[in-house]
C-alpha cells in the first residue's frame, strides 16, 4: 500500500468517483507517479511497484490510498473467505442451539404420561395477532399446552379430542381463541413442543404418578 498525493488543481472526475465511492484504476509510470485517466499523480508516501504495475487508487478526504490489482484481489478474497467461514461458523452455532433445543424438549415431555395420544398446542389470541402481538396468534404470556387427539374419561374428569388438557371445549369462558396444534421444527424435522403450562402439566401428575 502507499499515498499518492491529491493533484494541485483536481478534476471534478476525481469527486465524482468518490462521491459514488469508486476506486480509481491507473499505472505506475516512474518510482514516484503513477498514472491514470485522470490526472498523474506524484508518491506521498510508501513505495511503488515496479513500472507498468496496474494499481487502483482509493479516494480518501486528505489523501488517495494506492494498491495492487493483486493485491486488491487477495483482499476480497480474504474477505469473501472470513465471511464464509463466519456464516459457517453461525451455521454450526445454530444447528447445535436446535439440537440443545431439541433434547431439552424431549427429556422434558418424557416425563409427561397420558393415557391417550397428544400433542402440543397453543391458545391463539386476538392480542397475538395485533401489532402489539407477534403475529401468529401468539403474545408473550401464551404457553404450550398438552393438545388431546384422543378423548379422555376417567370418572368425573373429561376431556375430549382437541381440547387441551387443562380446559374442556365448554370451559373457554367466551374467550376469544382457537385450539391450534402448534409444533416445533429444525433440520430433522418436526417435533412435539416442549409443553410450558403450568396446569396440563400439574393435571398430568395423576397419571405420572400411577405409571411411577
Amino acid at each position: 500500500m502507499f499515498l499518492l498525493k491529491w493533484p494541485a488543481f483536481p478534476s471534478p472526475f476525481w469527486f465524482a468517483s468518490r462521491n459514488r465511492g469508486e476506486p480509481v484504476g491507473g499505472e505506475v509510470i516512474s518510482e514516484s507517479a503513477v498514472r491514470t485517466d485522470i490526472d498523474t499523480l506524484q508518491l506521498l508516501d510508501g513505495e511503488l511497484p515496479p513500472a507498468g504495475t496496474k494499481v487502483i487508487i482509493m479516494l480518501g478526504q486528505y489523501n488517495l490510498t494506492g494498491k495492487t490489482e493483486d493485491e486488491v484481489q487477495k483482499e476480497k478474497e480474504s474477505l469473501i473467505k472470513s465471511r464464509d467461514e463466519a456464516r459457517k461458523k453461525m451455521e454450526e452455532e445454530r444447528k447445535a442451539n436446535e439440537k440443545r433445543v431439541r433434547l431439552k424438549t424431549e427429556s422434558v415431555n418424557a416425563k409427561i404420561y397420558i393415557p391417550v395420544e397428544w400433542t402440543s398446542g397453543f391458545k391463539a389470541v386476538l392480542s397475538g395477532l395485533t401489532e402489539n402481538g407477534w403475529g401468529n396468534g401468539i403474545n408473550r404470556r401464551s404457553v404450550m399446552h398438552i393438545l388431546l387427539k384422543e378423548d379422555i374419561q376417567e370418572g368425573a374428569f373429561k376431556r375430549s379430542t382437541g381440547s387441551f388438557l387443562c380446559t374442556t371445549k365448554g370451559g373457554n369462558d367466551g374467550m376469544m381463541y382457537a385450539d391450534l396444534e402448534r409444533l416445533s421444527y429444525d433440520d430433522e424435522g418436526q417435533y412435539v413442543s416442549e409443553i410450558t403450562c403450568k396446569a396440563c402439566l400439574k393435571i398430568a401428575e395423576r397419571w405420572n404418578k400411577r405409571k411411577a
